[in-house]
């Protein structure tokens, strides 16, 4: 059955021998498309059959008293980016024209919008029914039409954008209400969580929890069994770098970011075993590790991809923590060894040398008695001997941080050249000559 003859009302309508042409092809696409297939199909034919630069498509969703992008064609995403949601109070052509059961045209915004009064009959309005601001490209104007059932309810509007001053003529309106009586069959009300999915019914939980799973930081993604997405959410979307009009009926494998985090054999797990699967992985264009938990369910399959960068460098410090304890323990347990077994002085020195120096990333070591109010040396390592004389001669008073370690019986750490020389003003020379 052709378009015309689904609709009568819009039978005895004058278009052009193309636009007839095109609601034919539109006839015989009959039910062999899925998802928004039968919308994309239907913006194509709208915006060539008008001429237009593109086009859109909202759904009511009366619940939240909004109408929702699910579908565009020839606009850029920052240009349709004002046209996502609209609420029931706004002033844009798409909402106006549902409101009013009657087609809009909305001309080149002014400087300053304003909401347009309902139109006093059926006929169109030529009064400006502004987009929001910043939304349209200079020059251009929105003509939308509403998308209502068989009996009559408003389920959506169909818009195109035009480059045109005046109303479109009478034969591009009827082609465009002919589309959006077509596409009436394929769309219902649903809340953002639940666009374009393909799916019967509402997200599982009503709209708080639909809601809910649309705004999440996690990717949510459902595969049927042909492994064609039927959702994903707007983190989901993000990450596989497309919208939901060019994402929704694809199938997962086809995007290039998806083949290269491995998920593919994840997925063959999941199925195989008919059980959870996971694992991380980088994800390509992106700083950090996610992880990927793939759900088999009675439809397909649910995939749920999180975050995980702060996780794994927490996991990463712990880890490193857990080597240095270990470290130290050794290297505690080898020195004790190796001062049980030293005889000398010299002996104690190089045992604490060898394996106190590394840890420390050091290069020398001094061990000192005082003896009569001066440093008297019983060993060292890694000092060259000009700046062992030197240090010989020095009295204990002269070294504030010796002197400070001695009284307080705490360590003292000084850190680079600058802090010794503010400490040792008079002897500075000394850690010229340590090297």
């Amino acid at each position: 059955m052709g378009v015309d003859e689904q609709h009568p009302h819009s039978a005895g309508t004058r278009i052009t021998r193309s636009a007839r042409t095109r609601l034919r092809l539109l006839g015989s696409a009959g039910g062999q498309l899925s998802g928004t297939g039968p919308l994309r199909l239907a913006l194509g034919q709208a915006v060539a059959g008008s001429g237009a630069l593109g086009g859109m498509i909202h759904v009511r969703d009366p619940r939240r008293g909004e109408m929702c992008l699910v579908a565009s064609m020839g606009l850029p995403d920052h240009l349709i980016a004002g046209w996502e949601v609209l609420t029931e109070e706004d002033s844009a052509a798409p909402v106006s024209c549902l409101r009013y059961r009657t087609h809009v045209w909305s001309p080149p915004p002014p400087d300053v919008p304003h909401r347009a009064p309902p139109p006093s009959s059926g006929r169109s309005s030529s009064e400006d029914f502004s987009p929001r601001a910043g939304t349209l490209p200079p020059g251009s104007g929105v003509a939308s039409v509403p998308v209502l059932t068989a009996d009559g309810q408003p389920v959506g509007a169909l818009s195109v954008l035009v480059e045109e001053q005046g109303e479109i003529g009478g034969a591009e309106r009827a082609f465009l209400r002919m589309v959006a009586d077509w596409a009436a069959d394929y769309l219902r009300p649903v809340s953002p969580a639940a666009t374009d999915t393909g799916q019967a019914g509402e997200p599982l939980g009503g709209e708080a929890v639909g809601s809910a799973v649309w705004r999440m930081n996690d990717g949510l993604l459902a595969l049927d069994h042909q492994a064609r997405l039927t959702f994903a959410n707007a983190a989901a979307l993000k990450l596989l770098g497309a919208s939901a009009q060019e994402a929704l009926g694809t199938v997962l494998w086809d995007h290039p970011v998806i083949r290269d985090t491995g998920m593919a054999a994840c997925h063959g797990r999941a199925l195989a075993n008919r059980a959870p699967a996971g694992f991380d992985t980088r994800w390509p264009g992106r700083a950090g590790w996610y992880h990927a938990r793939l759900d088999p369910v009675p439809d397909g399959l649910v995939i749920h991809i999180t975050d995980i960068t702060e996780r794994r460098a927490q996991e990463a410090e712990r880890s490193a923590a857990q080597r240095t304890a270990a470290e130290r323990v050794m290297r505690m347990g080898e020195l004790t060894s190796a001062l049980a077994e030293a005889l000398t002085v010299q002996d104690v020195v190089k045992a604490v040398a060898d394996r106190m120096l590394p840890p420390f990333g050091a290069n020398g070591l001094i061990c000192q008695l005082i003896e009569n109010g001066r440093l008297r040396m019983v060993g060292s390592a890694g000092y060259p001997e000009e700046f062992l004389e030197t240090v010989q001669t020095l009295m204990v008073s002269d070294m504030s941080a010796i002197v400070q370690v001695l009284s307080s019986r705490t360590p003292h750490f000084l850190s680079t050249p600058r802090e010794y020389a503010e400490q040792h003003p008079t002897p500075s020379a000394t850690s010229t000559a340590a090297g």
